[in-house]
């Protein structure tokens, strides 16, 4: 945990781009008919999506730097 500040990062950007996307998709989108509905529906899982894909990438990161370290140990 040297690097709580690189992890953090990541996990509180990411979670805060998928909760926006949860909200647009599931509370803001029923209040419009038609194509409007569907544009924030999309969008709003597209923003959950990514911002999954933004933890994602920061756990990849701190795995990768983590075996790193395992391996200069050795």
């Amino acid at each position: 945990m040297k690097n709580v500040a690189a992890n953090l990062r990541y996990w509180a950007s990411g979670f805060a781009i998928a909760g926006l996307g949860v909200i647009a998709a599931r509370w803001i989108a029923p209040g419009f008919e038609g194509t409007a509905r569907l544009a924030w529906t999309i969008g709003g899982e597209l923003f959950a999506l990514t911002g999954l894909l933004i933890i994602a990438i920061g756990v990849r990161r701190r795995v990768a730097a983590a075996s790193a370290a395992s391996n200069d140990a050795t």
